[in-house]
C-alpha cells in the first residue's frame, strides 16, 4: 500500500517549487508513495502542471516595490482571513506524511490538529541553534522568528551553502543542470531581477553598450531586442538554456538560483531585494566565498564585475536518497 503524502509549497518565488518538484519526482519514481501538492502564493511562474495540486490557496504574499519590499503594501493585501479560512478547510485525514517548503497553510492547520509537519527547505537552516550568539548581527535571530511564525514544523531539513549541522544538505541541483557538459559559453549575462521593471533594468545595462544582457521578467509578455538588451518572458527552458551558456549572472539573492550558479561555476553578481532578511543573510554567506554584491544598480561595481573573475565553482554532490529517507520516516 503506498504511503500518502501532502506536500506542500510556497509560491512567492520560483526556487520552492524547483526545488519540490525534483524532491517530488524522486519520490514517485524511486518509492511507494502518492505526493499530492498543496501551493499558496502567486509569484511564481514556474509550471506546476505536473504536480498533483490537492489545494491552492493565496497564502502569505508580499509586495515588491522600487528593488525591495513593501512592508507597509505587504500589510494592507495580506489577506488575513482568507488565510485563516484555508487553515481550517484543508483535511489531512488521508495522509501519513505531510511536508512544508515554508508553506505556512499546512504548518498552521497541523499545529492546530497536533499533527507533525516536516520542513524541508533553505530557510529552516535558521531553526538551528548553531553558534546562536555569533549569528545575532547577521539577521540570524530575526530569520528565525519569521520562519518560526510563518512556518511553524515538528522537524525540519535545512539546505544552506555549507553544511553547519547534521540537519543541513547541500543545495539540491536540478537533474537537468547535474547531466550538462559545458564546453564553451556565449557573450551574454544572465540578468533576472524581479523587483526592478524592465524600463529600469533597459535604462540602466544600456549604460554597458559592449555587453550583451538577456533580462528575464514576469512584467515581460512578449521577446524583443533592444540594442544590447534582449527581453524575454519567463520561460523555464529557454532560462535555463541561457543559464547553462551565460558568462555571468546578476540576480537577487534566492537561495536556490545562486546556488545554481555556484554549481556551474559561474560569475555572480547580487543585489537582495531590501527588507527581505534572508536574501541579506545569504548575501553575507555568499560574500564569504568571493561573490560580489550591491545594493543598487550602481556603474563602478558592474565596471569591476564584468571585467574581472568573480567566479565561484562549488561541486555539490546529490544528496537526494538521503533526504528522501529523512522525509518518510517522518510519519504523522
Amino acid at each position: 500500500m503506498k504511503l500518502k503524502i501532502l506536500y506542500g509549497i510556497q509560491c512567492t518565488g520560483n526556487g520552492h517549487i524547483t526545488r519540490s518538484k525534483e524532491i517530488i519526482k524522486f519520490l514517485e519514481e524511486n518509492y511507494e508513495v502518492e505526493v499530492d501538492v498543496c501551493l499558496s502564493g502567486n509569484f511564481s511562474q514556474i509550471d506546476t502542471t505536473d504536480l498533483n495540486i490537492k489545494y491552492k490557496y493565496e497564502g502569505l504574499g508580499f509586495d515588491l516595490k522600487n528593488g525591495g519590499i513593501s512592508l507597509w503594501q505587504t500589510f494592507k493585501k495580506a489577506k488575513i482571513i482568507p488565510f485563516l479560512k484555508s487553515i481550517f478547510k484543508i483535511n489531512f485525514d488521508n495522509y501519513d506524511i505531510m511536508v512544508s517548503d515554508f508553506e505556512p497553510v499546512i504548518c498552521w492547520a497541523a499545529l492546530l490538529r497536533r499533527r507533525k509537519v516536516i520542513g524541508v527547505g533553505n530557510h529552516y537552516k535558521f531553526l538551528s541553534n548553531k553558534k546562536f550568539l555569533k549569528n545575532l548581527s547577521p539577521n540570524f535571530f530575526s530569520n528565525k522568528i519569521i520562519t518560526k511564525l510563518v512556518s511553524p514544523v515538528s522537524e525540519h531539513i535545512s539546505f544552506n551553502y555549507l553544511k553547519e549541522t547534521t540537519n543541513d544538505y547541500f543545495p539540491i541541483i536540478r537533474k537537468s543542470l547535474r547531466k550538462i557538459k559545458l564546453e564553451s559559453e556565449e557573450e551574454h549575462y544572465l540578468v533576472y531581477l524581479s523587483s526592478y521593471s524592465p524600463d529600469e533594468q533597459i535604462k540602466f545595462f544600456n549604460l554597458f553598450p559592449n555587453q550583451i544582457f538577456y533580462i528575464y521578467s514576469s512584467q515581460i509578455e512578449e521577446a524583443s531586442d533592444f540594442e544590447n538588451i534582449r527581453l524575454r518572458p519567463i520561460d523555464k527552458v529557454q532560462f535555463t538554456e541561457k543559464l547553462i551558456r551565460c558568462k555571468g549572472v546578476v540576480c537577487h539573492t534566492g537561495f536556490q538560483l545562486t546556488s545554481e550558479c555556484l554549481f556551474l561555476g559561474k560569475k555572480l553578481l547580487v543585489i537582495p531585494i531590501k527588507n527581505q532578511i534572508e536574501q541579506i543573510y545569504n548575501t553575507k554567506e555568499l560574500s564569504k566565498f568571493g561573490v560580489l554584491s550591491t545594493e543598487k544598480l550602481e556603474v563602478p561595481i558592474f565596471d569591476d564585475f564584468f571585467q574581472n573573475d568573480y567566479s565561484v565553482k562549488l561541486n555539490y554532490i546529490n544528496e537526494m536518497k538521503s533526504i528522501s529517507e529523512r522525509i518518510l520516516g517522518h510519519m504523522s
